[in-house]
C-alpha cells in the first residue's frame, strides 16, 4: 500500500488496542479500496495475499 494509506490509517491507531486490530483494520480497509468488483471478506482476503506479506516481513515471520 502506498505511504499516505499507512499515514491516514494512523489517524485511527488510537482506537484499537492492539496491534493485531491496527493490522486487520488496514487488512480490511485495503480490501474495500481495492480493485476487485466483489467486496466480500472471502474476495477481499484473496486479494489482501500483497498486504500479508508485507506485514509478515514486518514482524520478521518471512524471509
Amino acid at each position: 500500500m502506498p505511504p499516505c494509506f499507512e499515514k491516514w490509517c494512523q489517524k485511527f491507531d488510537d482506537v484499537f488496542n492492539h496491534k493485531a486490530q491496527k493490522r486487520e483494520f488496514r487488512h480490511y480497509l485495503g480490501g474495500l479500496l481495492g480493485e476487485s468488483k466483489r467486496k466480500n471478506l472471502f474476495q477481499m482476503a484473496d486479494n489482501a495475499v500483497e498486504v500479508k506479506e508485507e506485514s509478515a516481513l514486518e514482524q520478521g515471520e518471512m524471509g
